[in-house]
């Protein structure tokens, strides 16, 4: 389940209500792939403002009815009501394991793994962050691919550092990561938006929302 509120998560002055609504429907899938199982069916809660036409909440359950169609995932459900404050969607996604496939949880990384990312990290807030495809089909190849060796995983929606931390607190284990590795994986966006070395490896390691997979994963056969 994925709560999302004007002012935190978006900015209505810039994003439009379709992107608002991927954006709510892929926060809920990522949390899906981040234990690499499928998405079946979804629950939509609206808090939607009295000071804006109602025709907008057509445009953002349009956004988010497509994010979900994507992936096979109906939306079967959920609730509207009107408030006189910002607006708010929480969407929330029923899933089930892959046949053959247990769901990764992120308490089994072990001393000894290799840690990985599915792809570059940093400086979401040029766009990523609203347009960004979750990571569901990379995670059931890499339970599939990997099977037991696969012992961690995780999406990065609060940065690199944090989302590393949960891991290893959560695994009871420890981390080194190695600072030319942080900055092989920096985004072009990162890169633009960075004045030097230390700005772009902040970046990696806790801008926000980039929606990529942590991994934890031994690096030779069990």
């Amino acid at each position: 389940s994925d709560l999302m509120l004007v002012g935190v998560h978006f900015d209505l002055a810039e994003h439009s209500l379709t992107a608002v609504g991927r954006k709510a429907a892929g926060c809920a899938l990522s949390d899906c792939a981040a234990m690499a199982v499928e998405p079946l069916a979804a629950t939509v809660s609206l808090a939607w403002p009295r000071d804006r036409d109602f025709a907008g909440a057509r445009a953002l359950m349009g956004g988010l009815i497509d994010a979900l169609a994507r992936f096979d995932c109906a939306l079967v459900g959920g609730d509207t009501t009107g408030w006189p404050h910002g607006l708010a969607v929480d969407v929330n996604v029923l899933a089930r394991p892959y046949p053959g496939i247990e769901p990764v949880r992120r308490d089994g990384a072990r001393a000894g793994d290799g840690i990985f990312v599915t792809g570059p990290l940093g400086g979401s807030i040029a766009g990523k962050h609203l347009d960004f495809v979750p990571r569901i089909a990379e995670a059931r190849a890499l339970a599939t691919a990997l099977g037991p060796r696969l012992h961690a995983l995780i999406d990065i929606t609060d940065g690199l550092a944090i989302d590393c931390d949960r891991v290893i607190e959560a695994s009871g284990v420890g981390a080194v990561l190695d600072a030319e590795a942080v900055m092989a994986v920096a985004s072009q966006a990162a890169r633009a938006l960075a004045n030097d070395d230390t700005a772009l490896r902040e970046q990696v390691l806790r801008d926000g929302e980039d929606f990529e997979l942590l991994v934890f994963s031994a690096c030779e056969p069990a």
